[in-house]
């Protein structure tokens, strides 16, 4: 699986990429999150189709820890 996880910079309004994990389990990710910032993850992962295909869908995910400032959680 891979991770690209994302922040928000306030003044650009833009989702600036902060790190990106490769062969990372769940568990571990969640270790690397921080405790009081969102942060948007978007999840890539290889999908074997029943045909034979394979595809690699993307997952997006908004992380957002309770402590979070209440302006970024918007």
């Amino acid at each position: 699986m891979l991770f690209l996880i994302g922040k928000v910079n306030k003044e650009k309004l833009l989702i600036e990429m902060d790190s990106e994990e490769d062969a990372i389990e769940l568990e571990e990710l969640a270790e690397e999150l921080p405790e009081n910032i969102p942060r948007y993850i978007i999840l890539s992962y290889e999908l074997k189709h029943d045909d034979g295909r394979v595809s690699f869908p993307l997952v997006f995910l908004f992380y957002c820890p309770v402590g979070a400032n209440t302006q970024l959680r918007m």
